[in-house]
């Protein structure tokens, strides 16, 4: 085991996140490779899966997992034990590192564990701990809990924001710390982290259609789901000739493919990747379709990522998270709304302007990797 008392920076990483979402998986290991050129990590990986552990740190230099910790401390009094260690002497930069990603409440007003959570914050901030949020959306939150949020912030050294949507929300509210990064997914290495891919893709030209059945949570929302279904098959209809490969990067998401699989699968060309696709498999994927159908927010930028159109097919009244990383970057013809009733010609206008829209997100790739990087280091006065 190393020893943490002569490491210069230290961040503590919970890791606790939807473990079968590629996305999440995709954002973290981003932060984690960015974070590892600017100290130790320690890294709880208590409740991590094997499989997602491992893809998760797969290639990313300067990690302690906890599992090897031979003091047999829990995480949290590991936090503890440096901080008080530290408090006197000051000889070590501390720093939480909290899960990038979306951040949201139903609640009316703040629990008791929300303000346990404060008064926990509060001391770690006292004992000179660094608390960081990179790569968040914020929201939507009752004006309660958004007041709550506020104060915290207060005891956080830096929140980067990604999106203009939740800057709204924090300016609205008073929110301390805040500034703005892009997406981390826009500063995925898939050079230094490319593993040999094991999905099998079609011989024919294909397009590649990924839903979920509801804009947010684990509940199907039948009306949102009924439209989605009907923009597929006018999707279907308007494309003879292509086929049409129905994957998921969230395991929750398989239903849906199924049921869509099921209900057209015998009158089109179809075909189903029965299996969560991981990063190297997404981007392979999409990286040889002619264009990527989606309503998740990082199956698109992972077409992105790949050099392969994105179109966002989605409630856009509704679908703040995903609405706004396309008009965020002046890229609106890159959304459809769901209820369109020129659906497919707006699709054929697309196609037919492949090639200047994948240069307009090549640049806005280099753009938004700088502007990641700046922020992140802005943190350390780099």
């Amino acid at each position: 085991m190393q020893d943490l008392k002569k490491k210069n920076r230290i961040f503590y990483y919970d890791g606790f996140t939807q473990f079968a979402n590629t996305g999440d998986l995709l954002i973290n290991k981003t932060l984690l490779d960015i974070i590892s050129s600017k100290g130790m990590i320690v890294v709880n990986d208590a409740k991590m899966p094997v499989s997602y552990k491992n893809e998760l740190l797969y290639d990313v230099s300067n990690v302690l997992l906890v599992s090897e910790n031979l003091t047999n401390l829990s995480f949290s009094r590991m936090i503890i034990d440096s901080l008080l260690k530290n408090f006197i002497f000051k000889k070590t930069e501390i720093y939480i590192l909290e899960n990038p990603g979306h951040h949201i409440s139903k609640l009316i007003k703040p629990g008791k564990s929300h303000y346990k959570d404060f008064f926990k914050k509060y001391v770690q901030s006292m004992l000179g701990c660094n608390i960081l949020k990179i790569g968040v959306t914020l929201g939507p939150y009752s004006d309660s809990m958004s007041i709550f949020y506020s104060r915290i912030s207060k005891l956080y050294h830096s929140i980067l924001i990604r999106d203009f949507k939740t800057l709204e929300l924090t300016n609205q509210f008073n929110f301390s710390n805040v500034s703005y990064i892009p997406d981390l997914a826009w500063a995925y290495n898939h050079d230094k982290f490319v593993r040999t891919p094991t999905v099998e893709i079609p011989k024919t030209k294909y397009i590649v259609i990924s839903f979920r059945d509801a804009i947010e949570g684990t509940i199907r929302n039948s009306d949102y789901y009924n439209q989605i279904q009907n923009s597929i098959e006018q999707i279907l209809k308007a494309n003879l000739g292509y086929t049409i490969v129905f994957s998921f990067q969230v395991a929750y998401d398989r239903e849906v493919c199924k049921d869509f699989v099921a209900l057209f699968g015998a009158k089109y060309d179809v075909v189903f990747i029965d299996n969560c696709l991981s990063i190297s498999d997404a981007m392979h994927l999409y990286s040889n379709s002619e264009m990527v159908i989606s309503n998740r927010l990082h199956v698109l930028l992972l077409a992105i990522k790949s050099k392969t159109l994105p179109v966002a097919i989605t409630n856009v009244s509704q679908h703040n998270k995903l609405v706004s990383m396309f008009y965020d970057e002046n890229v609106n013809e890159c959304v459809i709304d769901v209820e369109s009733l020129d659906l497919t010609n707006q699709l054929d206008a697309l196609y037919n302007q492949k090639d200047m829209i994948l240069n307009k997100f090549d640049l806005i790739v280099k753009k938004n990797m700088q502007l990641i990087i700046r922020g992140i280091n802005q943190i350390f006065k780099v």
